[in-house]
């Protein structure tokens, strides 16, 4: 009795139109390439190479998946959020910086910290200029539209030209956040 028939290329066909669907709405500009045994995926702006074997056993969805999974963490663009946060001194603080101090008149009454929060891109719709990012210490996702060009702020940040923390401060500078997404579970691959 036979329950399914699979075809490879069928297989490969569905393959090349969601992965087609899935590369453009990558942050990462990639090309690929399909072999009789995988494919092979280029990430251009480093040259680097990623080959992944035909599964032909599960779905393709899950294949892309799982081939995202493996280049988020090696290729996908971060951002380092800087933020000052001003927090008022307890009294008991106020007192002890009082015992020290030469002149009482110039005892603060707050205290300034940094707060870094790394972010990652996670999809870019190009044509509307919308980011989904992820704060990489909570896991949420936001969705922003950037108020100038997706591809320029893409490109600035392939080239080396803004760092993380430049990068961030471009793109909260620049960019509206629309709404938090919030099933995190339910994320579609595409």
């Amino acid at each position: 009795m036979l329950l399914e028939k699979n075809d490879s290329q069928t297989y490969v066909a569905e393959f090349k139109k969601r992965f087609s669907n899935f590369a453009e709405k990558a942050p990462v500009l990639l090309s690929y390439t399909t072999t009789p045994k995988g494919v092979q995926i280029v990430d251009e702006a480093t040259d680097t190479v990623y080959d992944f074997t035909w599964e032909f056993s599960i779905p393709v969805k899950t294949f892309i998946h799982g081939i995202k999974m493996k280049l988020v963490p090696l290729c996908y663009p971060r951002m380092l959020k800087q933020e000052e946060i001003v927090f008022p001194l307890s009294e008991e603080e106020q007192i002890e910086l009082a015992a020290t101090a030469e002149n009482l008149e110039n005892i603060p009454t707050t205290r300034t910290i940094l707060k870094s929060t790394p972010f990652r891109l996670d999809k870019v719709i190009t044509y509307k200029d919308i980011f989904i990012i992820e704060n990489l210490e909570t896991k949420e996702l936001f969705r922003y539209k950037m108020n100038s060009s997706c591809v320029f702020f893409l490109k600035k940040m392939r080239s080396g030209r803004l760092n993380e923390v430049d990068a961030a401060k471009y793109f909260f500078d620049k960019s509206t956040l629309l709404n938090k997404i919030e099933e995190l579970e339910t994320r579609n691959v595409e």
